[in-house]
């Protein structure tokens, strides 16, 4: 299974894994992919989508995407992820 992510900068990357690695390429193109653990994940979806790590609003946003991508890969249901992010703000919120 794949994934395509789209980020704010109008890049697509798409994403999948195999095993525990996940890969990475600009949607579109045949380049090698990226290959990284979870962990990495949303420094390879910075670079290929060319957000800034260092601007904490972009930063957001490769968490945000590399989480969305495991998500989705994980079979995890969209409806439960949305349920479970709500859940996990308001008991932030306190």
């Amino acid at each position: 299974m794949k994934t395509t992510q789209m980020a704010s900068t109008g890049a697509s990357v798409v994403v999948w894994r195999h095993n525990d690695i996940f890969h990475a390429r600009l949607a579109g193109t045949v380049h090698e992919p990226e290959s990284c653990v979870a962990e990495d994940l949303f420094e390879v979806l910075a670079e290929l989508a060319g957000l800034d790590l260092d601007d904490s609003g972009q930063a957001a946003e490769a968490i945000e995407l590399a989480e969305r991508a495991q998500r989705r890969l994980s079979g995890e249901s969209l409806t439960e992820v949305d349920d479970n992010d709500r859940h996990r703000q308001e008991r932030e919120r306190g």
